[in-house]
């Protein structure tokens, strides 16, 4: 499944967010291993501050897939892949 983690508009210096507006994509098998993930790539400044928004599904999303987000789209997709070779 894929799950969308959106930033805020205000300034990233200020925020602790890595981008303003638009969104990470990460593809996982829940949302609770989809924020491990996210969080290996995208860790929070501080406890305090969350470095984005709740994993989203994309019916969830819904126009903004499409439409944006404070007239950002996706900046990175995050795939994690394990080969099991025994």
């Amino acid at each position: 499944m894929k799950f969308y983690f959106t930033y805020g508009l205000g300034d990233p210096e200020e925020t602790g967010q890595d981008y303003q507006g638009g969104w990470t994509e990460v593809e996982a098998e829940s949302v609770w291993k989809a924020v491990d993930i996210y969080k290996v790539f995208h860790p929070s400044v501080n406890s305090l501050l969350p470095c984005c928004g709740v994993g989203l599904t994309e019916l969830q999303m819904g126009k903004m897939l499409t439409e944006g987000n404070g007239g950002k789209f996706c900046h990175d997709r995050i795939v994690v892949t394990r080969e099991v070779t025994e």
